[in-house]
This record gives C-alpha cells, structure tokens and sequence, in this order.
C-alpha cells in the first residue's frame, strides 16, 4: 500500500538556488579518483566503449565503415573520449544542472524523511545518483528517495506513482514500486516520493554489458508494455506529440553541436530525413519512453536487471520507444533489436529521427553540467549519421 503524506503548507514559495562550484570527479582505469577544474573531452568515455568495439564490416548494408566519419577510428569511437574505462557523473550528485533547479541536497531529503516518515528516522540515507530529472538517494538496504530537481518535473513523478502498479505485473524485468509519496515542505516545494530499491548495477558504470542480451531483453520489454491495454487518460508526457512537434527546438540546438566538433550539415540532413518518414496512424500503445542508459540496471553477466525512471511513460507511437536503438545499442545489437520488434521502414525512420532530437538538445546542454550524458549523446549522433539513410 502507498504512503502518502498529506499534510498542507500554504503560502509556499520556490526557493532561490545558490549556484555551487564542485570539482569534477573522474574514475580511471585503476579505479582511482581524480579531479579537475573541467570536464575535458580527454577525461569523457562516451557509453559503454568495451561493449562491442567491431565495427560495421566494409559494404555492409545500413551502414558505413565505420573508419570513413571524420575524428572517429575504424572501430567507431573518437580518440578524444578515450581515457577511463569506468564513467562516473562529472559532479557532486547534489549538483546544480539546470538553470531553474530546486536546492536538493542530503540534509534537506533527510529532513523531508524525518518529518513526514518517522518510521524510517534511524535508516541510513546517501546519495546514490545524479540524475537528470530527480536526485536519487538510498534509505536503508531496501527503498530509495527520488527527488524531482525542478518543481515542473514533480507532476511526473505523482504520473509514475500512480501508473507504475499498473504496469509492473505485465512487464518482463524489475520496475521500481512506489512505497510513499511525500509532500512539499518549508524548505521543499514540491511532491517526492519512496520507491522499492532495486539490485543492479547502472548501465553507465557495468564492467560488463552483453549488448546482445540487452537488445533481446529491452526488445522483450517493449513487446510487454505495448500489449498492456490503453487507458481512457493516457498520462500526459512530450513522447505523446508527433516527431515534427520537435522540429523547432532540434533546429534550434544543431549550431551548438560545431562545438564537439559534429558534422551540423549531416545532423540537419539526418533530422530531415527522419521528419520525410509517413508519420504514425496507427493505435496509441503503451511506452516507457526514455529507455536510455541512464535509466537501465544489468545484471552481473551483462543482461538488464531492471528499468528505471517512467516519469514520461505514456502510450502513442511505437516508434518513439526505439529511440533506444541508437541511444542505448550499438550497431550491431541495434540489428538484432529491429529484427525482434519488427518495425517498418517509417517507423524505424522516425525512431532514429526521436533518438536524434534527444541526442541533438542533450549534447550541448549537459557538456559541463553532466559530460558523461552528453557523451551519450554524442554517440548517439554518431551512430545515425554513421548509417546510410539513400
């Protein structure tokens, strides 16, 4: 049964945030701390580099060699973000990222846990993740905090809450289950919530990944929640809009790309490509809609040990659930992926396209804020102009 705390506090404002200065932390090969004033691309690995480093054989149908974009080696991956084998946040988890960002730290959601959860007062409570969305902290051996880091952001966290009973008996792999849903304090604005804790390890930080076996068992995800039956009011999410409804914005961050060196002509090309795909006009399904690394657990043999995150699950397109393809796999568990979901031509365009426009606003915005993300994104937009679109 869900915790809900109930009390009221009116007149409530949103805090003002301090801008705070933290050195940003790099794991290497060693596994040895080391700081520096800033997020080099020398420090940067981008995803998961040890994952499937054979790239794209010469002639390959979809494909280009993988030799043949410039800056990238033939196994497909820029020299510049070589350099640690391990990725950890390029911050503080308690980190300011976004310009709008409500103050979360540890001694606020300890607060926030004592006040309107005694029961657990003497559970010990850490930082646990640097979310984009939500601060994620650990309470005890068996729940985790989720903490939304904008107040805009809360009203999907209340959406998980409510939808993820719902969907968890259907689905095929651990989801988190809702235990208590705070309230807005003084010193908080807004909701916040207690979820079950899972075991995993986060995909960014695996020693191993079996992107094989991801792909299967991602594609086996997505099969479950599409066959889940629609509701009457479908919650609210971006992932419910057409893909053209993000053309101005995508268009608008392309310049910023030249930066990182990315080729804009070829990310405008790419993105008009997919906008030129027959849009959907099917019947709405079910999605998670952010299967990204960043919200992904493995197992100790490199499979997925549990999925994360379902602030923006929503049902529309089934194509934009595969924006994982290009975002979460490589190119030749991508491969394997379409083979199982069987996804059309137009479809697999417009995935591509949704895994761009995220890949495109992501890169730029979180270069200092959360470089490992926008190495990510990076990737991810390294990975469609490396495939043949003629």
């Amino acid at each position: 049964m869900l915790t809900r705390y109930d009390k009221q506090v009116p007149g409530r404002q949103r805090l003002d945030v301090q801008e705070r200065q933290r050195p940003f932390v790099f794991v290497n090969d060693a596994g040895l701390e080391f700081a520096g004033d800033d997020p080099t691309e020398d420090a940067i690995r981008c995803f998961q580099h040890s994952q499937d480093r054979k790239g794209a054989p010469t002639g390959e149908e979809g494909h280009y060699p993988r030799g043949q974009r410039a800056g990238m080696t033939p196994d497909g991956f820029n020299p510049a973000q070589r350099g640690c084998e391990q990725m950890v946040h390029a911050a503080g988890v308690d980190a300011r990222m976004h310009p709008d960002e409500l103050e979360v730290t540890e001694p606020i959601c300890r607060r926030l846990i004592d006040e309107q959860f005694p029961q657990w007062r003497d559970l010990p409570l850490r930082a646990v993740s640097w979310g984009t969305v939500n601060a994620v902290y650990r309470l005890g051996a068996d729940l985790c905090v989720r903490v939304p880091r904008r107040a805009e952001w809360a009203a999907a966290l209340e959406q998980e809450v409510r939808w993820l009973p719902v969907l968890a008996p259907s689905l095929p792999v651990p989801i988190p289950e809702p235990v208590a849903l705070g309230a807005p304090s003084d010193e908080y604005p807004v909701a916040w919530a207690v979820y079950t804790w899972l075991d995993g390890t986060p995909m960014l930080k695996a020693q191993r990944v079996d992107q094989t076996a991801i792909a299967e068992e991602l594609a086996g995800f997505v099969e479950a929640i599409q066959r889940i039956e629609v509701p009457s009011d479908p919650p609210a999410s971006n992932r419910r809009v057409p893909l053209d409804a993000r053309d101005e914005p995508v268009r608008a961050s392309i310049p910023g790309l030249a930066a990182d060196g990315i080729d804009i002509v070829a990310v405008t090309a790419a993105w008009e490509h997919a906008l030129a795909a027959p849009s959907w006009s099917g019947s709405p399904v079910w999605m998670h809609g952010d299967l990204m690394p960043t919200n992904l657990l493995v197992r100790g043999d490199g499979g997925l040990a549990g999925v994360l995150d379902f602030g923006v699950c929503t049902t529309g397109d089934p194509a934009c659930e595969s924006l994982l393809a290009w975002m979460t796999l490589t190119w030749s568990s991508r491969a394997r992926y379409r083979e199982l979901v069987a996804l059309d031509d137009a479809a697999w365009a417009r995935a591509r396209g949704w895994a761009l426009s995220f890949a495109v606003l992501a890169a730029p915005y979180y270069r200092r804020t959360f470089p490992v993300f926008a190495g990510v994104a990076r990737r991810a937009i390294a990975e469609v102009l490396a495939e043949n679109l003629e």
